[in-house]
Protein backbone atom coordinates (compact mmCIF):
# COMPACT_ATOMS: atom_id res chain seq x y z
CA UNK A 1 0.00 0.00 0.00
CA UNK A 2 1.22 3.66 -1.15
CA UNK A 3 1.81 4.93 2.33
CA UNK A 4 1.72 8.53 1.41
CA UNK A 5 -2.14 7.84 0.37
CA UNK A 6 -2.31 6.72 4.26
CA UNK A 7 -1.76 10.40 5.04
CA UNK A 8 -3.33 12.01 2.34
CA UNK A 9 0.00 13.72 1.82
CA UNK A 10 -0.66 13.75 -1.94
CA UNK A 11 -3.89 15.63 -1.34
CA UNK A 12 -5.02 17.78 1.76
CA UNK A 13 -1.90 18.21 3.17
CA UNK A 14 -1.49 20.28 0.21
CA UNK A 15 -3.77 23.04 1.74
CA UNK A 16 -2.53 22.56 5.15
CA UNK A 17 0.51 25.88 5.76
CA UNK A 18 0.83 24.37 9.18
CA UNK A 19 1.28 20.70 7.80
CA UNK A 20 5.06 20.67 9.30
CA UNK A 21 4.74 23.15 12.18
CA UNK A 22 5.62 26.21 10.68
CA UNK A 23 2.85 29.29 11.53
CA UNK A 24 4.10 31.23 7.93
CA UNK A 25 2.22 34.36 9.04
CA UNK A 26 4.99 34.72 12.51
CA UNK A 27 7.74 34.35 10.20
CA UNK A 28 7.01 37.26 7.96
CA UNK A 29 8.78 39.61 9.96
CA UNK A 30 11.94 38.25 10.20
CA UNK A 31 12.02 37.50 6.39
CA UNK A 32 12.53 39.80 3.54
CA UNK A 33 9.67 38.31 1.63
CA UNK A 34 7.81 35.68 3.04
CA UNK A 35 6.01 33.26 0.13
CA UNK A 36 5.65 29.68 -0.38
CA UNK A 37 4.60 27.05 -2.93
CA UNK A 38 0.78 27.26 -3.46
CA UNK A 39 -0.52 23.72 -5.19
CA UNK A 40 -4.35 24.68 -6.42
CA UNK A 41 -5.98 21.48 -5.07
CA UNK A 42 -8.53 21.80 -2.49
CA UNK A 43 -8.52 19.02 1.02
CA UNK A 44 -10.21 16.87 -0.98
CA UNK A 45 -8.31 16.60 -3.66
CA UNK A 46 -10.22 18.68 -6.40
CA UNK A 47 -8.11 21.24 -9.14
CA UNK A 48 -9.27 24.55 -7.69
CA UNK A 49 -7.88 27.70 -8.74
CA UNK A 50 -9.31 29.62 -6.22
CA UNK A 51 -6.66 27.59 -3.42
CA UNK A 52 -3.80 29.18 -5.08
CA UNK A 53 -5.77 32.96 -4.86
CA UNK A 54 -6.42 32.09 -1.51
CA UNK A 55 -3.07 31.43 -0.46
CA UNK A 56 -1.47 34.17 -2.65
CA UNK A 57 -4.13 37.09 -0.48
CA UNK A 58 -2.61 35.15 2.65
CA UNK A 59 0.92 36.10 1.72
CA UNK A 60 0.12 39.98 0.39
CA UNK A 61 -1.20 39.95 3.84
CA UNK A 62 1.93 38.55 5.64
CA UNK A 63 4.15 41.22 3.25
CA UNK A 64 1.73 44.28 3.83
CA UNK A 65 3.38 47.17 3.28
CA UNK A 66 6.15 45.95 0.99
CA UNK A 67 6.27 44.18 -2.60
CA UNK A 68 6.10 40.09 -2.70
CA UNK A 69 6.59 37.16 -4.70
CA UNK A 70 4.37 34.35 -4.97
CA UNK A 71 5.03 30.61 -5.78
CA UNK A 72 3.75 28.02 -7.59
CA UNK A 73 3.81 24.46 -8.24
CA UNK A 74 4.09 23.28 -11.85
CA UNK A 75 3.31 20.28 -13.53
CA UNK A 76 1.48 18.37 -10.65
CA UNK A 77 0.77 14.78 -11.60
CA UNK A 78 0.97 12.37 -8.62
CA UNK A 79 -2.19 11.52 -7.63
CA UNK A 80 -4.67 13.74 -9.39
CA UNK A 81 -3.55 15.20 -12.65
CA UNK A 82 -4.50 18.66 -11.71
CA UNK A 83 -3.82 20.78 -15.35
CA UNK A 84 -5.74 18.56 -16.87
CA UNK A 85 -8.27 20.72 -15.88
CA UNK A 86 -6.28 24.09 -15.03
CA UNK A 87 -4.36 25.88 -17.05
CA UNK A 88 -1.22 27.94 -16.62
CA UNK A 89 -2.64 31.03 -17.80
CA UNK A 90 -5.24 30.95 -15.69
CA UNK A 91 -3.46 30.72 -12.50
CA UNK A 92 -0.70 33.10 -13.71
CA UNK A 93 -3.58 35.23 -13.84
CA UNK A 94 -4.41 34.82 -10.63
CA UNK A 95 -1.11 35.53 -9.47
CA UNK A 96 -1.06 38.46 -11.07
CA UNK A 97 -4.36 39.90 -9.37
CA UNK A 98 -2.88 39.28 -6.05
CA UNK A 99 -0.68 41.95 -6.51
CA UNK A 100 2.70 39.70 -6.66
CA UNK A 101 5.57 40.83 -8.72
CA UNK A 102 6.64 37.72 -9.33
CA UNK A 103 6.39 33.69 -8.59
CA UNK A 104 8.93 31.11 -7.45
CA UNK A 105 8.30 27.89 -10.01
CA UNK A 106 8.49 24.73 -8.64
CA UNK A 107 7.84 20.76 -10.35
CA UNK A 108 10.03 20.97 -13.28
CA UNK A 109 11.56 17.26 -12.79
CA UNK A 110 10.79 14.62 -9.81
CA UNK A 111 7.93 11.86 -9.77
CA UNK A 112 8.32 11.06 -6.61
CA UNK A 113 6.72 14.56 -5.66
CA UNK A 114 4.63 14.29 -8.88
CA UNK A 115 6.84 17.03 -10.74
CA UNK A 116 6.81 16.55 -14.20
CA UNK A 117 7.22 19.47 -15.99
CA UNK A 118 9.51 18.56 -18.74
CA UNK A 119 7.31 15.45 -19.30
CA UNK A 120 3.88 18.13 -20.10
CA UNK A 121 2.32 18.35 -23.27
CA UNK A 122 2.68 20.93 -26.57
CA UNK A 123 -0.12 22.57 -25.00
CA UNK A 124 0.60 23.00 -21.94
CA UNK A 125 4.08 24.50 -22.16
CA UNK A 126 2.72 26.78 -24.69
CA UNK A 127 -0.24 28.18 -22.25
CA UNK A 128 2.65 28.11 -19.74
CA UNK A 129 5.20 30.29 -21.70
CA UNK A 130 2.01 32.85 -23.21
CA UNK A 131 1.02 33.51 -19.23
CA UNK A 132 4.60 33.85 -17.75
CA UNK A 133 4.90 36.47 -20.95
CA UNK A 134 1.65 38.08 -20.15
CA UNK A 135 2.43 38.38 -16.66
CA UNK A 136 5.67 39.92 -16.19
CA UNK A 137 3.92 42.96 -18.28
CA UNK A 138 1.02 42.57 -16.33
CA UNK A 139 3.12 42.58 -12.63
CA UNK A 140 5.08 45.85 -14.32
CA UNK A 141 1.90 47.48 -15.21
CA UNK A 142 -0.07 47.13 -11.90
CA UNK A 143 0.46 49.77 -9.05
CA UNK A 144 -0.16 49.27 -5.73
CA UNK A 145 -2.13 46.48 -4.54
CA UNK A 146 -5.97 45.39 -4.98
CA UNK A 147 -8.23 47.50 -2.97
CA UNK A 148 -10.48 46.02 -0.59
CA UNK A 149 -12.31 46.43 2.34
CA UNK A 150 -12.77 42.48 3.06
CA UNK A 151 -10.47 40.82 5.42
CA UNK A 152 -10.82 36.99 6.48
CA UNK A 153 -9.11 35.46 9.59
CA UNK A 154 -7.03 32.98 9.10
CA UNK A 155 -8.30 29.87 11.77
CA UNK A 156 -4.72 29.61 12.26
CA UNK A 157 -5.36 27.32 16.16
CA UNK A 158 -7.20 24.84 13.97
CA UNK A 159 -4.19 24.68 11.29
CA UNK A 160 -1.48 24.29 13.77
CA UNK A 161 -3.52 22.16 16.75
CA UNK A 162 -5.76 19.68 14.23
CA UNK A 163 -4.28 17.49 12.27
CA UNK A 164 -6.15 16.59 9.18
CA UNK A 165 -7.00 12.92 10.01
CA UNK A 166 -9.39 14.45 12.63
CA UNK A 167 -13.05 13.35 11.64
CA UNK A 168 -15.21 16.54 9.50
CA UNK A 169 -11.25 18.60 9.95
CA UNK A 170 -11.65 18.79 5.59
CA UNK A 171 -15.17 20.18 5.74
CA UNK A 172 -14.06 22.82 8.45
CA UNK A 173 -11.34 24.19 6.57
CA UNK A 174 -13.17 24.07 3.34
CA UNK A 175 -15.02 27.20 5.47
CA UNK A 176 -12.24 29.53 4.65
CA UNK A 177 -11.90 28.83 0.81
CA UNK A 178 -15.48 28.91 0.43
CA UNK A 179 -16.18 32.14 1.80
CA UNK A 180 -12.62 33.19 0.48
CA UNK A 181 -14.35 32.07 -3.20
CA UNK A 182 -17.64 34.26 -2.25
CA UNK A 183 -16.15 37.50 -1.83
CA UNK A 184 -14.19 36.83 -5.53
CA UNK A 185 -17.64 35.80 -6.74
CA UNK A 186 -19.29 39.08 -5.45
CA UNK A 187 -16.29 41.55 -6.20
CA UNK A 188 -14.87 41.71 -3.00
CA UNK A 189 -11.35 40.98 -3.12
CA UNK A 190 -10.22 39.79 0.47
CA UNK A 191 -7.16 39.60 2.66
CA UNK A 192 -6.85 36.80 4.35
CA UNK A 193 -5.08 37.70 7.59
CA UNK A 194 -4.03 36.42 10.60
CA UNK A 195 -4.08 37.22 14.58
CA UNK A 196 -0.98 39.20 14.85
CA UNK A 197 -1.96 41.43 11.73
CA UNK A 198 -5.44 42.46 13.87
CA UNK A 199 -2.94 42.77 17.69
CA UNK A 200 -1.03 45.07 15.29
CA UNK A 201 -3.85 47.36 14.43
CA UNK A 202 -4.16 46.46 11.08
CA UNK A 203 -7.81 45.78 11.80
CA UNK A 204 -8.39 49.48 10.88
CA UNK A 205 -7.79 49.34 7.14
CA UNK A 206 -10.99 46.86 6.49
CA UNK A 207 -14.87 47.20 6.74
CA UNK A 208 -15.87 43.97 7.01
CA UNK A 209 -14.19 41.11 8.81
CA UNK A 210 -15.39 37.42 8.19
CA UNK A 211 -14.46 34.90 10.75
CA UNK A 212 -14.24 31.63 9.10
CA UNK A 213 -14.80 28.14 11.56
CA UNK A 214 -11.82 27.58 13.95
CA UNK A 215 -12.75 24.75 16.61
CA UNK A 216 -9.31 25.05 18.38
CA UNK A 217 -9.81 28.64 19.12
CA UNK A 218 -10.59 27.94 22.68
CA UNK A 219 -6.75 26.31 22.59
CA UNK A 220 -5.54 29.51 21.74
CA UNK A 221 -7.66 32.04 22.31
CA UNK A 222 -6.11 36.06 22.70
CA UNK A 223 -7.24 38.85 24.44
CA UNK A 224 -5.07 41.19 22.59
CA UNK A 225 -6.83 40.51 19.24
CA UNK A 226 -10.33 40.06 21.01
CA UNK A 227 -9.96 43.78 22.55
CA UNK A 228 -9.03 45.21 19.30
CA UNK A 229 -11.87 43.38 17.66
CA UNK A 230 -14.48 44.56 19.74
CA UNK A 231 -13.80 48.53 19.98
CA UNK A 232 -12.92 48.20 15.82
CA UNK A 233 -17.05 47.00 15.77
CA UNK A 234 -18.20 49.13 18.07
CA UNK A 235 -16.94 52.26 15.99
CA UNK A 236 -18.67 50.93 13.48
CA UNK A 237 -16.60 47.76 11.78
CA UNK A 238 -18.80 44.62 10.85
CA UNK A 239 -18.18 40.97 11.82
CA UNK A 240 -19.62 37.77 10.03
CA UNK A 241 -18.87 34.40 12.03
CA UNK A 242 -19.89 30.60 11.90
CA UNK A 243 -21.53 28.46 14.41
CA UNK A 244 -20.40 28.51 17.86
CA UNK A 245 -17.59 30.90 17.38
CA UNK A 246 -15.01 31.42 19.90
CA UNK A 247 -14.76 35.16 19.10
CA UNK A 248 -18.04 36.35 18.63
CA UNK A 249 -18.88 34.74 22.64
CA UNK A 250 -15.96 36.22 24.27
CA UNK A 251 -15.96 39.52 22.79
CA UNK A 252 -20.12 40.40 22.49
CA UNK A 253 -21.26 37.88 24.80
CA UNK A 254 -23.14 35.67 21.83
CA UNK A 255 -23.22 32.52 21.88
CA UNK A 256 -24.74 29.51 20.08
CA UNK A 257 -27.50 27.30 20.77
CA UNK A 258 -27.46 23.60 19.69
CA UNK A 259 -29.80 22.81 16.74
CA UNK A 260 -30.25 19.86 15.10
CA UNK A 261 -29.00 19.51 11.09
CA UNK A 262 -31.65 21.39 9.22
CA UNK A 263 -32.92 23.13 6.30
CA UNK A 264 -33.36 27.05 5.82
CA UNK A 265 -35.11 30.10 4.58
CA UNK A 266 -33.54 33.19 2.89
CA UNK A 267 -36.33 34.24 0.61
CA UNK A 268 -36.97 30.47 -0.07
CA UNK A 269 -35.49 27.29 0.78
CA UNK A 270 -31.71 26.45 1.11
CA UNK A 271 -29.72 23.16 1.77
CA UNK A 272 -27.25 23.63 4.80
CA UNK A 273 -24.12 21.72 4.51
CA UNK A 274 -22.09 22.11 8.05
CA UNK A 275 -19.98 20.18 10.64
CA UNK A 276 -22.58 21.73 13.46
CA UNK A 277 -25.43 23.93 14.06
CA UNK A 278 -26.75 25.86 15.73
CA UNK A 279 -29.10 29.01 16.50
CA UNK A 280 -28.82 32.47 17.61
CA UNK A 281 -30.52 35.00 19.68
CA UNK A 282 -31.10 38.35 17.46
CA UNK A 283 -32.93 39.65 14.65
CA UNK A 284 -33.42 36.41 12.25
CA UNK A 285 -32.44 36.88 8.79
CA UNK A 286 -32.95 33.03 7.84
CA UNK A 287 -34.83 30.69 9.47
CA UNK A 288 -34.30 27.03 10.09
CA UNK A 289 -37.43 25.42 8.57
CA UNK A 290 -37.90 22.88 11.54
CA UNK A 291 -38.92 25.30 14.21
CA UNK A 292 -38.09 28.89 13.03
CA UNK A 293 -35.03 29.72 15.06
CA UNK A 294 -32.54 31.89 13.78
CA UNK A 295 -30.30 30.17 11.05
CA UNK A 296 -28.67 34.20 10.45
CA UNK A 297 -29.14 36.44 13.17
CA UNK A 298 -27.73 40.05 13.55
CA UNK A 299 -26.87 41.95 16.35
CA UNK A 300 -25.95 45.82 16.57
CA UNK A 301 -22.82 47.02 18.58
CA UNK A 302 -23.32 49.88 19.28
CA UNK A 303 -22.22 51.73 15.59
CA UNK A 304 -21.00 48.36 14.43
CA UNK A 305 -22.51 44.87 13.35
CA UNK A 306 -22.05 41.32 14.19
CA UNK A 307 -24.02 38.84 11.64
CA UNK A 308 -24.38 35.51 13.32
CA UNK A 309 -24.39 31.67 11.09
CA UNK A 310 -25.58 29.11 13.18
CA UNK A 311 -23.93 26.54 10.06
CA UNK A 312 -21.19 26.74 7.48
CA UNK A 313 -21.84 29.29 5.36
CA UNK A 314 -18.68 29.02 3.33
CA UNK A 315 -18.66 25.68 3.42
CA UNK A 316 -22.11 25.20 1.87
CA UNK A 317 -21.18 27.69 -0.86
CA UNK A 318 -17.87 25.70 -2.33
CA UNK A 319 -19.66 22.13 -1.70
CA UNK A 320 -19.67 20.39 -5.26
CA UNK A 321 -21.94 17.63 -3.83
CA UNK A 322 -26.12 18.56 -2.90
CA UNK A 323 -26.95 17.17 0.08
CA UNK A 324 -30.55 15.16 0.18
CA UNK A 325 -33.73 16.98 1.13
CA UNK A 326 -34.57 15.85 4.71
CA UNK A 327 -37.50 13.62 4.63
CA UNK A 328 -39.18 15.88 6.83
CA UNK A 329 -39.65 18.27 4.31
CA UNK A 330 -40.95 16.07 1.49
CA UNK A 331 -41.56 17.55 -1.87
CA UNK A 332 -40.60 20.92 -1.11
CA UNK A 333 -38.36 22.60 -3.26
CA UNK A 334 -35.03 23.12 -1.94
CA UNK A 335 -31.92 24.17 -3.17
CA UNK A 336 -28.03 23.70 -2.42
CA UNK A 337 -26.21 27.55 -1.15
CA UNK A 338 -24.69 28.25 -4.25
CA UNK A 339 -27.99 27.97 -6.19
CA UNK A 340 -30.19 30.06 -4.70
CA UNK A 341 -31.70 33.14 -5.46
CA UNK A 342 -30.44 35.53 -2.70
CA UNK A 343 -26.85 34.96 -1.13
CA UNK A 344 -26.84 36.03 2.46
CA UNK A 345 -23.53 37.24 2.55
CA UNK A 346 -24.47 39.71 -0.65
CA UNK A 347 -27.27 41.35 1.25
CA UNK A 348 -25.24 42.64 4.11
CA UNK A 349 -22.13 43.37 1.46
CA UNK A 350 -25.02 45.48 0.29
CA UNK A 351 -26.24 47.01 2.92
CA UNK A 352 -23.46 47.73 4.55
CA UNK A 353 -21.87 49.55 0.93
CA UNK A 354 -18.77 47.50 0.90
CA UNK A 355 -16.48 48.00 -1.82
CA UNK A 356 -17.25 45.36 -4.84
CA UNK A 357 -15.49 45.59 -8.41
CA UNK A 358 -17.85 46.58 -11.40
CA UNK A 359 -16.54 43.76 -13.04
CA UNK A 360 -17.76 40.38 -11.09
CA UNK A 361 -19.65 37.70 -11.52
CA UNK A 362 -19.45 33.63 -10.18
CA UNK A 363 -16.08 31.96 -11.75
CA UNK A 364 -14.76 35.71 -12.08
CA UNK A 365 -11.53 37.01 -9.90
CA UNK A 366 -10.84 40.69 -10.19
CA UNK A 367 -8.75 42.81 -8.54
CA UNK A 368 -8.94 46.56 -9.14
CA UNK A 369 -5.23 48.01 -8.89
CA UNK A 370 -4.52 52.02 -9.40
CA UNK A 371 -4.50 52.18 -12.67
CA UNK A 372 -5.77 48.81 -14.03
CA UNK A 373 -8.37 45.89 -13.28
CA UNK A 374 -6.81 42.00 -13.58
CA UNK A 375 -9.89 39.64 -14.50
CA UNK A 376 -9.82 35.92 -14.70
CA UNK A 377 -11.67 33.70 -15.67
CA UNK A 378 -12.04 30.51 -14.14
CA UNK A 379 -15.33 29.40 -15.78
CA UNK A 380 -15.39 26.81 -18.84
CA UNK A 381 -17.12 29.31 -20.99
CA UNK A 382 -16.76 32.82 -22.56
CA UNK A 383 -17.13 35.70 -20.37
CA UNK A 384 -18.28 39.17 -21.88
CA UNK A 385 -16.75 42.03 -20.93
CA UNK A 386 -18.27 45.08 -20.17
CA UNK A 387 -15.54 47.59 -19.32
CA UNK A 388 -14.60 50.36 -22.30
CA UNK A 389 -10.94 50.21 -21.36
CA UNK A 390 -7.87 49.16 -23.44
CA UNK A 391 -7.12 45.16 -22.82
CA UNK A 392 -3.67 43.54 -22.58
CA UNK A 393 -5.28 39.85 -23.10
CA UNK A 394 -3.58 36.29 -22.65
CA UNK A 395 -5.48 35.05 -26.01
CA UNK A 396 -7.21 38.04 -27.71
CA UNK A 397 -10.47 36.81 -29.50
CA UNK A 398 -12.17 40.43 -29.74
CA UNK A 399 -12.44 43.51 -27.46
CA UNK A 400 -15.14 42.08 -25.12
CA UNK A 401 -14.78 38.28 -24.76
CA UNK A 402 -12.45 36.77 -22.20
CA UNK A 403 -11.67 33.61 -22.94
CA UNK A 404 -12.55 30.30 -20.33
CA UNK A 405 -9.46 29.80 -18.04
CA UNK A 406 -7.42 32.67 -18.78
CA UNK A 407 -6.53 36.67 -18.10
CA UNK A 408 -6.82 39.77 -19.39
CA UNK A 409 -5.46 43.56 -17.93
CA UNK A 410 -7.70 46.36 -18.42
CA UNK A 411 -6.44 50.20 -18.45
CA UNK A 412 -8.37 52.28 -16.76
Amino acid sequence: MDASQLTNVGFANLWDTSNRGIDIYKLAEYVDCCNFITVPITPYGDPDAYVTSCQHSMMRAMNMGREFIGGIYWGRFLYNDIYAFLTPCEIMGTIAASGAKGCTAYGMCGLDDGGVLHRMDKGFKESLKTANEWAKQAMDIAEGMPRTETAILFPSAMSAYEPMGVERNKERRYDLLGWYRMCCDLGCAADVIDPGIIERGGLDKYRLLIVPENDCYRFDDNSIMEARITEWVKNGGTLIHGPYDGIAENCFGICGEKHEADAFDHGEGGLAQSDIFCSYRGKCLAAYRSDGAAAVAENHIEDGMVYSFGFAYGFSYSAKIAPHVPLSQRNNELYPVPLMKRNIFEDIVDRHGIYRCEIRGKGIETAEFENCIIVVNHTSHMYELSSQGEKLFQYKINDSLLMPRTAVLIFK
